[in-house]
């Protein structure tokens, strides 16, 4: 148990670096005054707009709003580059909207802890290769980085033997 504990540490130390410029990193551990703990769970995206900083001219979301309500199963589902994993970014606020909001019952994700918010939160991905699972912890990761959070939690040398390493996909469909 201390083993898996250990490696994971190496992969969470992707995840709680942000991406956006406007998350400041003392937002990831500052002491939050209601916990990530106590609520119901109700998340809504209230007329998002998206473009992500590096490609300005190609906005990703536009007006959109969707409530997932706590208990229920929720799938944003459609075609590769429609904006699901950038919902699951902006709600993990590794990115922050151009416009809009996001709420879990009623409070802005901006209000809460982000380190705590990122611990209580989980995505299913599915179809997507070694790589992306890992990249999805920080999508500005360089391939170094990725293979050394792979190192680091002893997966590295498991991926490599595998016949397309870290392109191999996982999920429902992979591996």
């Amino acid at each position: 148990m201390s083993e898996a504990r250990g490696a994971a540490a190496a992969v969470f130390r992707l995840i709680d670096e942000g991406n956006d410029p406007g998350i400041n990193e003392a937002d990831v551990w500052k002491d939050d005054t209601e916990s990530i703990y106590n609520i119901n769970g109700d998340i809504e995206f209230d007329n998002i707009d998206f473009i992500y900083p590096s490609r300005k001219e190609a906005p990703v979301l536009h007006n959109l709003s969707l409530i997932a309500c706590a208990g229920q199963t929720t799938a944003l589902v459609g075609s590769s580059g429609c904006g699901k994993s950038t919902c699951m970014s902006l709600l993990l606020r590794y990115y922050e909207p151009s416009s809009g909001r996001i709420t879990i019952d009623g409070r802005s994700i901006t209000d809460y802890n982000v380190k705590q918010l990122r611990e209580n939160i989980g995505a299913i991905l599915f179809d997507m290769n070694i790589y992306e699972n890992i990249r999805f912890g920080k999508l500005n990761a360089t391939q170094e980085e990725i293979e050394q959070a792979a190192r680091e939690a002893n997966a590295h040398h498991f991926i490599m033997q595998l016949p397309d390493k870290y392109e191999t996909l996982v999920g429902e469909r992979g591996v």
